[in-house]
């Protein structure tokens, strides 16, 4: 499958059913999503309850062979037999991704599914045609056979020509899930789609180094440090700060004694949508930029790096991330990227030195009430600190000499980051970078 790139084909809403009305078409559906509901739930109950237990193992065994459709089956009678083997695969493939938090750490409660859980339906049970240039999905809804015509027109003209490769078959599908948002009924389809290659007669070398500033969204360099172009962004600070300010004044405004429901939850949650779908649709902007840009410049492979966030720190830099993977993917272009997440060995050196980051640095109980002078004053005192007496500090731990440097790199960032630049006393953030630790 090297000549196929695997992908979330599309979301479209559904215009019409064609051979069953409204009122029969939602009445299937709501059955179905009540069963994949419940099912889900009694599923993930049944991996928690025969699962292991901690006692005094120092490492979590393996999870043990757990084979719940015989009993599903029996259960939900209503569910199709591929979509409750589907269902058992999604519910595993989502509680052993949080196992360790849930049975070994005890840090995260179960999962619960809400309704409506989408309802899942395998490829062998869905088919695809265009009627008079229209997108009409063929499945299975309890035991009525449905159509159902999608949505079309230029704004879904990406989805319609990934539909079209499907239809001819150069295209392999997957899973159709059928959920609701809203008022909408979406139908998402996941298909192995060909891979794009681009025929060019010049030969493509070099690397784009697209690298993120404190004063722009993305910035693209060559190996040399030439600065390529520049795409600011400035609209995305205003629309966070406009949401993050209405946010606060909506939260404030619902302290008071509003039952059962606050008359302005609607239009909070219209803009919550809206600030989202904004975000969604400009990282798709950026990351389309990223790759049109490297393609037509004839670069060999994209180097992505978002360390540095002040730029925006509510801005979905990791979905930014996955989309530009995504995309360059489909173009058969290599990608490298680097993000600012903790990884598991820093977390733990984050942890073994909170200690003696209160000792050194221990900050006023007051300090929530200082003024902006005397905050100034207590970051000076922790830059004055000397780097060989923490590192003494960190050496009187045991264990912990050989992973000094670390340690007291994850204690400075812990301290500036989370102890002095909260930023919850009504001052600005202050934002200092960690240099490294020789």
């Amino acid at each position: 499958m090297s000549s196929f790139l695997n992908q979330t084909l599309c979301r479209m809403p559904v215009v019409s059913p064609v051979n069953l009305t409204w009122t029969e078409l939602n009445t299937a559906l709501h059955q179905m999503w009540a069963a994949t509901t419940q099912a889900s739930n009694w599923m993930l109950t049944e991996l928690f309850t025969r699962d292991v237990r901690r006692t005094i193992e120092e490492k979590m065994p393996p999870m043990g062979p757990v084979y719940l459709y015989p009993e599903a089956r029996v259960r939900f009678p209503i569910l199709p037999s591929r979509s409750i083997a589907a269902l058992e695969q999604a519910v595993k493939a989502k509680y052993r991704a949080r196992r360790y938090d849930v049975i070994w750490r005890c840090a995260a409660s179960l999962s619960t599914y809400r309704y409506p859980t989408p309802f899942p339906v395998p490829n062998q049970a869905w088919s695809l045609a265009f009627v008079n240039e229209q997108p009409v999905v063929s499945l299975r809804v309890a035991d009525l056979r449905v159509q159902m015509r999608l949505k079309g027109g230029p704004r879904y003209h990406r989805q319609l020509s990934a539909l079209r490769d499907l239809d001819e078959g150069q295209a392999v599908p997957g899973q159709l899930d059928l959920y609701q948002k809203g008022s909408d009924l979406l139908c998402k389809m996941v298909a192995w789609l060909p891979r794009r290659r681009h025929q060019s007669e010049h030969v493509r070398r070099g690397t784009l180094l697209v690298r993120t500033d404190a004063h722009s969204l993305l910035t693209a360099l060559n190996t040399k440090d030439e600065k390529l172009w520049t795409y600011h962004g400035d609209h995305i600070r205003r629309w966070s700060a406009e949401y993050s300010a209405q946010l606060e004044r909506w939260s404030t405004d619902s302290k008071a004694e509003f039952r059962p429901q606050v008359p302005f939850a609607e239009r909070r949650a219209s803009a919550t949508r809206k600030y989202h779908h904004r975000m969604e649709s400009t990282c798709h902007e950026a990351a389309a930029l990223i790759v049109k840009n490297a393609l037509r410049r004839r670069f060999a492979e994209v180097d992505y790096q978002d360390r540095e966030q002040r730029f925006c720190a509510e801005f979905p830099w990791a979905r930014l991330r996955e989309l530009i993977a995504e995309k360059r993917d489909a173009s058969d272009i290599p990608f490298t990227s680097a993000s600012s997440k903790v990884t598991p060995e820093y977390e733990q050196a984050l942890a073994n030195g909170s200690q003696f980051v209160n000792e050194a640095f221990r900050p006023p109980l007051g300090l929530a009430r200082q003024t902006p002078d005397t905050l100034a004053g207590l970051v000076a005192r922790g830059r004055r600190q000397n780097s060989r007496d923490l590192l003494h500090l960190c050496s009187a731990r045991p264990g912990s000499t050989a992973k000094a440097g670390t340690v007291l790199r994850a204690a400075v960032e812990h301290l500036l980051r989370r102890v002095y630049c909260s930023g919850r006393c009504g001052h600005p953030v202050i934002s200092h970078p960690v240099s490294r630790v020789t």
